[in-house]
Order: structure tokens, then sequence, then C-alpha cells
């Protein structure tokens, strides 16, 4: 299964915007999907978010979901809300997902609260974009908590990373952040890092439009479904016959149509 956590600063997307993206993403796992409508900011700023995608993680443990065959995955801000979930789980001693995917993630709030981030050559996104976004997830919090800005955790004891960005976005500077530091740590975990250095962030969302889109749609989803070990037969039904597994408060069950 394919827990998918979307992105758009933590304020603004939604699991219908995301059906595309999320979709394509399974058939490529050949998994099924969830795609949780978590809360958002700023009337729900940090840690509200992440309570409920952890609750939603838990909830699909206890109603049989085998954690070895379930990864999770997210863009931009939903990026940064999966590592800080995988974070989350390990510090309760958790059952941990098979992997992680991270798709142009957003993962150092503080540089944004700080006005620290340099500029990229991205159409979309510009530093004060972002510095707009960070402040009312963040709320009264630290921005450098680890579970807001995940690049600054600690990294030990987590699920393999499979990550994506792209060079004209300025949050790519996130991911090289989290690909050093997982260097200096060590450990026995694994960080795949991708780069596509000519192409902008989320570039991921023009799926069908974009070629560049569908091959590292397809080549991230075939990653995770490996992970997954898709072989076993209750990862045989695709994404579009999904039976519900959470409260629709929570969650948007997946199907490609």
């Amino acid at each position: 299964m394919l827990l998918f956590l979307h992105g758009g600063g933590y304020a603004l997307g939604s699991a219908r915007g995301y059906r595309g993206l999320a979709g394509a993403l399974a058939d490529a796992a050949r998994m099924q999907a969830v795609i949780p409508d978590y809360p958002l900011a700023p009337e729900n700023p940090y840690p509200r978010a992440l309570r409920d995608v952890n609750d939603l993680y838990l909830q699909l443990i206890n109603d049989g979901v085998d954690p070895q065959h379930l990864v999770v995955a997210g863009d931009s801000a939903g990026g940064g809300l999966t590592l800080a979930l995988a974070m989350t789980l390990r510090d309760q001693g958790a059952p941990l997902p098979a992997g992680l995917g991270l798709i142009c993630p957003w993962l150092d709030l503080a540089s944004d609260t700080a006005g620290t981030r340099a500029a990229g050559r991205d159409p979309l996104v510009i530093p004060k974009m972002t510095a707009e976004w960070a402040t009312p997830y963040t709320g009264q919090a630290d921005p450098a908590d680890p579970l807001i800005s995940p690049a600054r955790g600690v990294l030990a004891g987590l699920p393999p990373i499979v990550m994506h960005s792209a060079g004209r976005d300025p949050i790519a500077a996130d991911a090289d952040l989290l690909e050093r530091r997982f260097a200096a740590a060590g450990g026995s975990g694994s960080l795949s890092h991708h780069r596509f250095p000519t192409l902008w962030h989320d570039f991921h969302l023009q799926i069908g439009f974009l070629r560049s889109a569908d091959t590292a749609v397809a080549s991230l989803g075939a990653t995770l479904g490996d992970l997954a070990d898709p072989r076993q037969p209750d990862h045989a039904t695709p994404a579009a016959a999904v039976a519900p597994a959470a409260p629709p408060r929570l969650a948007t069950q997946l199907a490609n149509d």
C-alpha cells in the first residue's frame, strides 16, 4: 500500500487534487493507495497535521496492513511530512514502513523563517513565497524542531529513502542538506537521491504533459514497489479497487477514474 501525503506548503492542496500524481505513482508501484486530507495551516499549525497522519498510519497497521508492504511518499511539504512521520514512528517504537519517497521535499523551514534560503531559477517557487508559507505552519514552535525541519533531525534508524529534487528549485537545497547529513551520519540506512538539473519544483505534477515527469514518477513508483515487495498476493490489486481503510475525515481512497 502507498500512503501519499500531498504538498501545498502545509496550507493548500487536497486528496482529490492529488489523485493524478498519487494514482500514477501507485500504478507504477503496483499497489493500492490512500491520500489523507490532513488539517492545513494557518487554522491548524504544527503539530496537528503530523499527529493526524501518524494516527492514520497506526490505524492502517491496526487494521491489518503489513508495514513491510507499506510505503509512504509525499511531494514538497508532503515530503517533509513523510520524513517527519518516519522519525515520529521510529521514536515511538512503532513498526516502520518499507520505504519513503520524497518528491522535491521541503525539509528545512528554519532557513525560510530566517530568510537565508537562496533563490533558484524556478518559475514557480521563490524564497519569499516559502517564507510566507513557513510561518503559519510553524506557529509558536521552533522552526528548527526536527519534526518541522526534518533535514536537521536524527537520521539513524529510518527506512530506505528514495528522493527526487529539481535543479531550478530553491527547495532542492533541502534535499542536498539531507544527503550531506545522511552521509556524515553513516549507519545502516540508505538514501538514493536522483537530481533533475534542468527542471523545477514539483515537476512530477505535470504527468501526462511532461515526459520527464512521466519518467520520474514511473521510476520512483517502481522503486517503492520493489521496497514493499509487490510480488506478495496482497499487492496484486490495482489502485482503482481500494476498500475504505481509514475515517473519511482523514483519508480519501484512491480510484483512478
